[in-house]
């Protein structure tokens, strides 16, 4: 790559980054507020002083591997990290519907992130569409269904209406290359791919 290139990718996620040090300020003033009351059970908020907003956020902003990480193989992950900090802010706040637009939006961005799909899904149904008499709060639940399609709409929709929804699919998830790369870190997927090579050879 010329140098002009990598000048103009290294902006690029400078410029991104910013969303992610906004979100690091969201989530940060919104765990700084939220304080649970073991009397009333019920959200309770403070004010800043009582918490340093600013520690948290030192915290969430100083994390040099990623910038590194993002400055050498240009994923745009402090941009993704960023919305996900958002999506969390929002259902701190009790924000539920933004907390799963944004959430839907980080989805559509990158997949990987599937993996905290489940937790956002078991939260906002047990915190959310259960009521506290275990009543299923129908409306809610819908309403959440079409935030979650319509944003999917926005990003496939172009793709279904051209009829090339399964090659995105195809690319999204590549079972033909394998479930794993050999340079992953060591943990489960390690063990796999030394189950998978034994099976080659045997």
């Amino acid at each position: 790559s010329s140098n002009a290139t990598v000048f103009f990718q290294r902006l690029s996620v400078i410029i991104t980054d910013f969303v992610f040090y906004y979100g690091s300020r969201k989530c940060a003033q919104s765990i700084a507020l939220l304080v649970k009351s073991t009397k009333t059970k019920k959200k309770k908020y403070m004010d800043e002083s009582n918490i340093s907003v600013f520690v948290i956020e030192l915290l969430l902003i100083a994390n040099v591997t990623l910038l590194l990480i993002d400055q050498i193989h240009f994923q745009y992950n402090g941009f993704l990290f960023g919305i996900l900090l958002i999506s969390i802010s929002h259902i701190l706040k009790g924000e539920n519907y933004l907390g799963a637009f944004w959430f839907t939006v980080l989805l559509n961005f990158k997949h990987i992130y599937l993996y905290l799909a489940p937790a956002f899904f078991v939260y906002l149904l047990r915190h959310f569409c259960l009521q506290r008499n275990v009543q299923f709060a129908l409306k809610r639940f819908i309403k959440l269904g079409l935030i979650v399609l319509s944003v999917c709409s926005i990003s496939f929709g172009p793709f279904i209406f051209n009829g090339q929804i399964l090659q995105v699919f195809k690319q999204l998830f590549p079972f033909k290359r394998g479930l794993s790369h050999a340079y992953w870190a060591p943990n489960f997927w390690a063990l796999y791919n030394t189950a998978d090579i034994g099976a080659k050879i045997t």
